[in-house]
């Protein structure tokens, strides 16, 4: 908003109302401006006069009788408020996940993908810290800023209370697995193996987390309506879960087992296995030989990806992709493929449409050309052959209409990438959303492989993440009968498998 209240001074206020500028009005003289007249000036444009603005008006008024015409100055600044912070949970030592050696684990961040802690009944699983209040602020007309966060609180649900020693410890009033979900703190019904899943166990189906001490065995099952945690491996085993899966040990599918998430999946390793996880999969020290899916991203920054086929919507972070024995390896990210095989079937469709209607203008020609010497019957035709050419041209708008709002409703927030902290290594194939790109030779890391435009023309571009330096790739449309579908719907079928009776 801007105040001209003298000729010569004009003051104008930010729309967030926290700061002020003082300029002078075009073709003025001001080299009799009095510290008076600019007070004058901010009051009527309700700006308060407090002491920082009062040396700021000398200061200005030294600069214009000095014959200098700032463009426009600096005469008052708010302060924004300072917002609050939510209530947190702290976690009671006992319950903290040991320390993983990062050189020879990886890192697996076991908190953040719901591991199951489980604790006994009685115990003290941690500490609520309240919220903390914001500060409130000030705008430049002397009016008090309030925070705007509205601050949220842990709160107990099943299974918990608070401590009557020091009503800040939490206390489980049953045993099972801590669940913290969103500041919500409960405690959840868990089915333990404190083995193995063998014959001695049969197949696991449980509607609660279910939480495996040693390793699920050749052709065993285990499915949760929550999450599964196992301590061991996972041989050529079936594991389902509509939350997360952590396997604190390898995966050893031999081409055989599946590992089935609706959140996330995160395991040591992976050899001859098969991940499908729509929330994010997160590889600790390799994936060997394997089918990698998921409709976020895979985080294997310490890994190394070998011989498998990576479908990675939002994008991938490894260390290593290939080998030194140049096994062949692809990595696709980016659009949901599924609908770009459908967005090619409805180009293939628009194209016919098209051809239907340039057939049809060809036909019409020559009784258009004639149209004074047309009797009844040629004009009705003609008259039929333009609405049918009409009909097609709807129709292929309407196909347009239909692909141009599926695509936009699967695009993604950020553009998808594959991000290489070690080295792409030779037969390494690289598809970002229909484009995709083979490295022929070593390429180091670390670098970042995405789509830019170049010239106007679209690239698959590698940028050194070290020096800012960009590389085009070769690259050419991807043969998508070689990318896995993100509905698996190109996948071979599971193979035949009778698994002892379910428990």
């Amino acid at each position: 908003m801007g105040t001209n209240v003298e000729q010569r001074v004009i003051v104008s206020v930010d729309a967030d109302h926290l700061t002020a500028w003082l300029h002078l009005a075009p073709d003025t003289e001001c080299w009799d401006l009095t510290p008076g007249e600019i007070v004058s000036a901010l009051e009527s444009a309700s700006v308060a006069v407090d002491d920082a603005a009062t040396e700021r008006i000398k200061q200005f008024v030294e600069q214009v009788t000095q014959q200098q015409r700032p463009e426009k100055f600096l005469i008052a600044e708010g302060q924004s408020p300072v917002e609050g912070e939510h209530g947190t949970f702290v976690w009671d030592e006992s319950l903290e996940e040991p320390e993983v050696d990062a050189d020879q684990e990886g890192q697996l961040d076991y908190r953040s993908l719901k591991s199951i802690p489980t604790v006994e009944k009685g115990a003290v699983i941690g500490k609520i810290v309240p919220p903390k209040p914001g500060t409130p602020g000030m705008d430049v007309h002397g009016n008090a800023l309030k925070p705007k966060k509205r601050l949220e609180s842990v709160k107990l649900q099943a299974n918990v209370a608070l401590s009557e020693e020091d009503g800040e410890s939490v206390i489980a009033t049953e045993a099972g697995r801590v669940v913290l979900d969103k500041r919500k703190i409960s405690i959840r019904e868990v089915l333990e193996i404190n083995g193995d899943v063998d014959f001695d166990s049969c197949n696991i189906d449980a509607t609660n987390d279910v939480l495996v001490h040693g390793t699920v065995r050749d052709l065993f099952e285990v499915k949760s309506k929550k999450s599964i945690t196992v301590g061991g491996a996972v041989e050529a085993a079936i594991l389902q879960a509509d939350e997360d899966i952590l396997v604190r040990g390898g995966i050893l599918g031999r081409g055989k087992g599946q590992v089935t998430a609706k959140g996330k999946i995160a395991a040591k390793f992976c050899d001859e296995g098969d991940l499908r996880a729509d929330a994010g999969i997160v590889i600790a020290k390799e994936a060997i030989n394997s089918r990698v899916h998921t409709a976020e991203k895979l985080i294997a920054e310490r890994a190394a990806i070998i011989g498998s086929e990576v479908y990675a919507r939002q994008g991938a972070e490894v260390h290593t992709l290939g080998s030194e024995a140049c096994v062949p390896t692809r990595v696709a990210v980016g659009i949901h493929l599924g609908l770009f095989k459908k967005s090619q079937k409805i180009d293939a469709e628009i194209k016919k449409q098209q051809e239907t209607v340039e057939k049809i203008r060809q036909m019409v020609q020559p009784f258009l050309a004639e149209i004074k010497r047309l009797n009844s019957s040629q004009k009705q035709r003609a008259t039929e052959l333009l609405y049918q050419a009409e009909e097609a041209e709807a129709l292929c708008q309407s196909k347009r209409d239909q692909q141009k709002k599926m695509l936009e409703e699967a695009s993604l927030e950020e553009p998808p990438y594959v991000k290489v902290n070690g080295k792409i290594c030779q037969k390494v194939v690289i598809i970002i959303d229909d484009r995709e790109t083979h490295f022929q030779e070593e390429t180091k890391g670390p670098v970042k492989i995405e789509k830019r435009k170049v010239d106007n023309v679209t690239e698959i571009v590698s940028v050194n993440q070290s020096t800012g330096s960009i590389t085009t790739l070769n690259s050419a449309p991807c043969d998508l009968s070689q990318v896995p579908d993100e509905q698996g719907a190109d996948q071979a079928e599971a193979p035949s498998q009778e698994p002892p009776e379910e428990k």
